[in-house]
């Protein structure tokens, strides 16, 4: 393969990465407020000297990551954005060079063991809603740290949204067999895991 051809591939890539960025949803302060009091960020920050540090699985553009840091921005965090696709991490790399992006899949984490306070997967889990993604996320958590999984999800009570996802989305998935959050197959390893409390 050329110079050329390669070039034109990231490229590539990376425009539709940069589509994917413009067109995705984004979340409310409120509702990232609303994790973070859930996995217990605020008072681990309050009680202690040490940095809190989250990891981000699946961080992609940064979506998430973009109110996180936001909602964020005064207390004394570290965040960690992970994302194994190329042309994602270029995009995120670009909008927040101030936090760190690795390049890692959630079954082979590269952190160290008890390294972090909280891992979060936005909008993803369910790709890699797996034993072993599972186990890599309880490697890398600190005794008592948290996992905190979360989806921007259609507003069904909106008549044209339930329609278009009744008619359009939900066969596409059972067609095309692509993970996704609606089958529940994410929830039945997490409490089948029994890696974490729910």
């Amino acid at each position: 393969m050329s110079q050329g051809t390669v070039h034109h591939i990231a490229e590539s890539g990376f425009q539709t990465a940069k589509l994917y960025d413009q067109v995705r949803p984004s979340y409310s302060e409120e509702a990232v407020k609303f994790l973070i009091g859930k996995l217990g960020i605020a008072s681990q920050n309050a009680s202690s000297n040490q940095p809190v540090r989250i990891l981000e699985l699946g961080a992609g553009t940064g979506k998430f990551t973009d109110i996180l840091h936001r909602v964020l921005r005064d207390g004394d965090v570290e965040i960690i954005g992970s994302e194994p696709l190329l042309s994602m991490r270029e995009v995120f790399e670009e909008k927040f060079p101030s936090i760190e992006m690795k390049d890692f899949p959630a079954e082979n984490i590269g952190l160290p063991n008890n390294s972090v306070h909280a891992v979060i997967a936005a909008q993803c889990f369910h790709w890699f809603a797996n034993e072993k993604s599972l186990s890599e996320i309880q490697r890398v958590l600190v005794p008592g740290g948290k996992l905190g999984l979360v989806w921007n999800l259609p507003d069904y009570s909106v008549p044209w949204i339930k329609e278009i996802c009744d008619d359009v989305i939900f066969p596409l998935y059972a067609q095309s067999n692509t993970p996704n959050v609606y089958g529940g197959e994410w929830k039945r390893m997490v409490i089948a895991s029994d890696k974490f409390g729910h």
